[in-house]
């Protein structure tokens, strides 16, 4: 039986047309409009001329690490000094609460080397000590408040106190 031809039908394909000719591997090919090597001759798209010379494919391998140290340098000081912006207004909130506390009537107990008083203050700590008073306060952990004469909370403090010899006798 005959084939008819009809529009848009294409001629049966030969081997030849399949599989491609030994020219069109070749560089050069065919058509002249390939221009990398042949798929397995072991060139490379570098060693083609006017080839692109990548990072990765020519160059000092030092020189990309410190590209690399640079771009995480950079994001690392944009970093900081986003905290530091932060920091900043996080410190101006802070100090504008306290001084709307302060108008108020609400006080700061601020007991550093005044006397122990437990109604002010909270011993957290003791420190044996001859240098300072007993009793006397050496450190505040957190400080204390006050508003209008009651206490809000008290401070934690550490105080000094005198070493007693009876006692390091009765612990040994």
């Amino acid at each position: 039986m005959r084939h008819s031809k009809k529009k848009g039908d294409q001629p049966p394909l030969g081997e030849q047309d399949v599989m491609g000719s030994e020219d069109d591997f070749a560089p050069g090919g065919s058509d002249g409009a390939q221009t990398q090597g042949a798929p397995f001759d072991g060139s490379s798209d570098a060693d083609r001329p006017g080839a692109a010379v990548s990072d990765t494919s020519v160059g000092d391998p030092g020189s990309r690490g410190l590209d690399d140290l640079t771009t995480e340098r950079d994001k690392y000081l944009r970093l900081a000094a986003e905290y530091d912006n932060y920091r900043k207004g996080f410190e101006l909130i802070y100090k504008q609460l306290l001084e709307n506390l302060t108008k108020l009537g609400v006080e700061r107990i601020d007991p550093v080397g005044k006397s122990f008083d437990p109604h002010l203050h909270q011993a957290v700590d003791r420190a044996e000590t001859k240098d300072h008073a007993d009793g006397a306060i050496l450190q505040v952990f957190q400080p204390g408040y006050v508003f209008h004469g009651r206490v809000l909370r008290p401070a934690m403090v550490r105080v000094a106190v005198h070493p007693n010899p009876a006692s390091k006798e009765a612990a040994n």
